[in-house]
């Protein structure tokens, strides 16, 4: 022992002789010129009328019915260190998806390729999934043999398909799907038919259960093969069920099918029943359970000895956690009430597990979350699904509030990294926000609402009109709701206190106006193709104005020389335009091209960001050095948040809002 204290003492005295030196970790190479900051993006409007788990990550991935979809981290939502994230986007699937699922590192979507009913070209589409942030389409096989499909299932090298053949068969096709390469496509395995369309197929330990239902007749029927010989899938004694069952979970050997029964006078019964049947060594029903209160069942999923049944009742939608014995006995271990959505569900509903999580996903509704624990299933997170993009943005200090169709507040003291704060629900979406010191001002159907921008939860004060449009000059403190009437419109201009709003004047203004913005006793408005610059302070006049004959205004802002402002042509090009602001014709001194349709503008000193949509769809913001008027030049392209609708300016720095919110340096 006195050996290696020696040693320490030793090793300890000679370090600075003998250690390698430390290498410091190299800074990062600061960034000059007009860059992005920070994106804190939205979830994207892909509702989850699909869902399946991508293994091994367990990140869930959603599909919706027009063939986009979209890889979500939802795994530790309380967990700061793994924030609920998008981790990557595909479209281009088809114009219908009609099912979907997922297999380890790759997906599959059953599509139609066009909208015709009568040409609808429909296809297998595989995806590569391993790559999270840049998913793939590796094949889309023409599925010519088919007429209308129905389901999908896949396990690690097979995938299975079912539909009605063009000659009025049911059939089911299994394919070899390639697990590694790029671009090699399923190749066919096996075709057969069964008896009645098949609502839900599952595929384990080289059994495949199939689930049929009847079109004209309360009638089912589970179909178990055997698919050791792929190629000659051999048939097991079927099970026929009187009853519409439509939904299958399956753990190994055991299988749990829920729907309606039928009764002993012929008809459906109203409450649902599930029934637990073996596999093994023969198929055969051993147990079932009255699916009481539900009168619809939805999904089913299975987790380990757990089986979950997603139905409606008349108080919602529930979540029913079955437990099944070695018996094959089914016992009602928890009914889950789901929280309430805000709007419609939608037309899909799918349940699915991983580990210890469940995900119940309900269309516009989005995602809810639940865990699993001794004291059953916990809701503990729900992923919402924006159905729309900002519409305003409103900024004070560090606080940036972005208006839609609920508010949310964002922390922007660290740009690198802006934090949500809070969101507040609104009972009708927002038409505009604007900033008025430490408040922010919204515009609804009600009328205006005047909030702090730290508790958004409280209204400190509301007036109820009607409007389309509202800015604020921060000077006077004044604020203006602008209104079209069949002859007019008009902008009634708001005194703006702490606790109240008072309207002060209403000013007439010319046919067609329909937005404005306000700064230092003036206010700048628009109709489709003219500019109005108004003196607005306790004498209303028209200083001066301009109309333009072959462009559209988008939007458009004052500095303290000039008027900036974006248009576009009939064929949507766009144009950023400097005017000046001391003439009567408001005199067009210099023009540029920008590389999108101009759907918003703001300006610090001589310099403007512009942002909008591109000709391919793609949301950029526009840098604009306007220094010299006469030739104002873009400085910069960057691309920026999908649905670009909002811009503000914050010092040297841009916040562009649409679906989320992206801090871009102008400098």
């Amino acid at each position: 022992m006195g050996s290696l204290v020696s040693w320490a003492a030793v090793s300890e005295l000679f370090e600075p002789v003998f250690a390698l030196p430390k290498l410091k970790a190299k800074a990062p190479t600061p960034v000059s010129g007009p860059h992005t900051i920070a994106r804190a993006e939205w979830p994207p409007a892909i509702i989850p009328d699909f869902a399946s788990v991508a293994n091994p990550q367990g990140y869930c991935l959603f599909c919706d019915e027009f063939g986009r979809m979209s890889i979500v981290d939802i795994r530790r939502p309380g967990n700061p260190k793994t924030p609920v994230k998008v981790m990557g986007e595909l479209a281009g699937l088809g114009k219908k998806v009609i099912d979907f699922t997922s297999f380890g590192p790759r997906a599959y979507a059953l599509a139609a390729l066009n909208s015709d009913p009568a040409d609808q070209q429909l296809h297998l589409i595989t995806m590569n999934v391993a790559n999270v942030a840049a998913p793939s389409v590796m094949s889309k096989l023409p599925l010519r043999e088919y007429a209308e499909l129905t389901a999908i299932c896949a396990n690690n090298d097979l995938v299975s398909i079912a539909g009605t053949s063009l000659s009025g068969e049911n059939l089911v096709t299994l394919y070899q799907a390639p697990t590694k390469g790029r671009s090699a496509e399923p190749s066919v395995l096996s075709t057969f038919s069964v008896p009645y369309p098949v609502q839900a197929m599952d595929i384990q330990d080289r059994t495949m259960a199939i689930l049929q239902c009847a079109a004209q007749a309360p009638i089912s029927q589970l179909d178990a093969y055997n698919i050791a010989n792929t190629r000659t899938p051999q048939a097991k004694e079927p099970i026929k069920l009187e009853g519409e069952f439509r939904r299958l979970s399956r753990v190994r050997g055991v299988v749990v099918i829920a729907g309606r029964p039928v009764l002993a006078d012929g008809r459906l019964a109203n409450a649902c029943e599930a029934r637990t049947i073996f596999l093994e060594p023969n198929p055969r029903v051993v147990g079932s359970l009255t699916l009481e209160p539900l009168f619809s069942v939805l999904s089913a999923a299975a987790q380990r000895d757990r089986f979950l049944i997603l139905g409606e009742t008349k108080q919602g939608r529930k979540v029913l956690s079955l437990v099944c014995d070695k018996t094959g006995h089914l016992t009602r271990e928890q009914v889950v009430n789901l929280p309430a959505p805000k709007g419609s569900y939608g037309q899909h509903a799918s349940i699915i597990t991983k580990d210890r999580n469940m995900y119940v996903s309900s269309g516009w509704a989005g995602v809810e979350m639940l865990t699993g624990g001794k004291e059953g299933w916990t809701p503990v997170y729900t992923y919402a699904i924006p159905r729309l993009p900002a519409s305003g943005v409103a900024n004070w200090n560090n606080m940036v509030v972005l208006g839609g169709s609920d508010l949310k507040l964002y922390d922007i003291s660290n740009p690198d990294k802006p934090s949500l704060v809070s969101t507040q629900a609104l009972p009708t979406a927002v038409k505009a926000i604007v900033g008025a010191g430490s408040y922010v001002l919204c515009l609804s159907k009600e009328g205006v609402a005047l909030r702090k921008m730290d508790r958004l939860s409280e209204v400190a004060a509301t007036l109820k009109t009607q409007g389309i449009q509202l800015c604020y000059d921060s000077v006077a403190q004044k604020a203006f709701v602008i209104t079209e009437q069949e002859k007019k419109s008009i902008a009634q201009r708001l005194k703006v206190y702490s606790n109240k709003l008072e309207v002060e004047k209403t000013i007439d203004l010319p046919k067609g106006v329909n937005r404005g913005v306000a700064q230092n006793g003036f206010m700048l408005c628009a109709s489709l193709n003219d500019l109005y610059l108004y003196g607005v302070g306790d004498n209303v006049e028209q200083v001066s104005s301009r109309h333009f004959e072959n462009l559209a205004a988008r939007d458009f802002a004052l500095s303290d020389e000039n008027v900036v402002a974006t248009f576009v042509d009939q064929r949507s090009k766009g144009f950023f335009l400097v005017l000046s602001r001391d003439q009567k014709d408001m005199h067009v001194l210099g023009s540029v091209d920008i590389p999108h349709d101009g759907t918003a503008v703001a300006v610090q000193g001589k310099r403007a960001i512009t942002a909008g949509r591109t000709p391919e769809g793609k949301s950029v913001a526009a840098i604009i050095d306007f220094s010299a008027p006469s030739a104002p030049k873009v400085v910069a392209t960057i691309p920026v948040v999908e649905s670009a609708s909002a811009v503000s300016v914050k010092d040297r720095m841009a916040i562009v809002v649409g679906r989320g919110l992206e801090l871009l340096s102008i400098m």
